[in-house]
């Protein structure tokens, strides 16, 4: 499982070891799709949101704080690398959405095409 934090643009911030398969993976394939599930109280009420966009490395500094700041609250991970002084060893990645889909489990099972922002 990957954790995700998001900003109030919709952008979306990943962190991964440096040098990390899926980093440098991400720095010669940027277009990325990201798909997050939630699960309802039942399989109806079941959604998941598709965001479609780029992937770039996160090098500016107050950036990178901001973005592993929110990473820390949802990543075991990244929380004791902050804590320690150690975070230096993570990439930090950003996915810039170029669209974002939104789709309930009931209305796919009823041909309704996604919600598109």
């Amino acid at each position: 499982m990957l954790r995700w934090a998001v900003d109030d643009d919709f952008s979306v911030y990943l962190s991964s070891m440096k040098d990390d398969p899926k980093t440098v993976q991400i720095t010669y394939h940027p277009t990325v799709s990201l798909l997050i599930y939630n699960e309802g109280e039942s399989l109806n009420r079941s959604n998941e949101i598709e965001i479609s966009g780029k992937a770039v490395k996160v090098k500016d500094h107050k950036e990178r704080e901001l973005a592993l700041s929110k990473l820390k609250e949802v990543s075991p991970v990244a929380g004791y690398l902050v804590e320690n002084d150690n975070a230096d060893i993570l990439e930090v990645i950003k996915v810039i959405p170029g669209t974002i889909e939104y789709r309930n489990f009931g209305e796919i099972t009823r041909g309704v095409p996604p919600t598109c922002a």
